[in-house]
């Protein structure tokens, strides 16, 4: 069956907004509606996976969510949306693109893709705390997130485009 890469139909608004809930949770429908950029994965009339990002800086995108529904996920689907969004930020002028990450295989699917950890995010009662990643394998999150004081971190990737 055929698939591509391409922005959302309005049609497939609803669907498209499922998947982001479904396997995204944590940005409110309404918020991933609004994202300036938004691809999705369809297979025939089905979507399948869905990209969306909103820009970070005057140069730089950040990408919200990107997720490939099961069974069609851990095939190569997830890197060719990520490719096709990084593509569609070049041609809208941007010179790269972050992400912040869960931990494990999220991780590793984006070094896998080239994006470098550049920062360790870590939110605590006291605020936030940025730390530069200098030596990223050296670097113990759980131990670095206690030492300030705070409950949730996470990496933050990047790719120059």
């Amino acid at each position: 069956m055929q698939e591509e890469i391409r922005p959302p139909r309005p049609e497939e608004r609803a669907a498209f907004l499922a998947i982001a809930a479904e396997y995204l949770p944590g940005i409110p429908p309404a918020r991933v509606a609004d994202m300036p950029l938004q691809l999705c994965l369809a297979r025939g009339e089905a979507l399948i996976g869905v990209a969306y990002a909103e820009p970070r800086a005057q140069d730089e995108l950040c990408l919200q969510g990107i997720a490939v529904v099961h069974p069609y996920n851990a095939q190569g689907r997830g890197g060719a949306l990520l490719r096709a969004l990084e593509r569609e930020a070049r041609r809208r002028g941007y010179a790269a693109v972050s992400v912040g990450s869960a931990d494990g295989y999220v991780e590793r699917f984006y070094r896998k893709n080239g994006y470098v950890p550049v920062e360790l995010k870590i939110f605590a009662p006291s605020g936030v705390t940025v730390l530069p990643v200098v030596d990223y394998d050296a670097m113990d999150k759980r131990s670095l997130t206690a030492a300030h004081g705070g409950g949730h971190s996470f990496f933050v990737f990047r790719k120059e485009l």
